[in-house]
């Protein structure tokens, strides 16, 4: 994870991003800067990421888990109201 540089300096939420092993190819798969992303976690065939998502405009609100498909970006959200996302073996 790191700050978007986009945003002048000035960041709020976390944003998550992929690149390769030798840091090219560096992208957001994350877009939303009022949204802090965190606890990223590589399934373990490496297909899919799970993470967390917490509204800062919302800060009474839950997090969120949401799951990436790597191969395609499809980015959907899995459970409502949940923390600390993590695979079962």
């Amino acid at each position: 994870m790191r700050r978007d540089p986009r945003d002048g300096g000035v960041a709020r939420g976390d944003l998550i991003w992929l690149m390769r092993p030798d840091g090219t190819d560096a992208h957001a798969i994350t877009e939303d800067p009022d949204v802090l992303h965190g606890m990223p976690i590589w399934s373990p065939d490496g297909r899919y990421l799970l993470f967390q998502r917490y509204s800062l405009s919302e800060p009474l609100s839950y997090p969120s888990i949401w799951i990436l498909e790597a191969e395609s970006g499809d980015l959907r959200k899995v459970v409502e109201a949940g923390y600390l996302p993590g695979w079962l073996p």
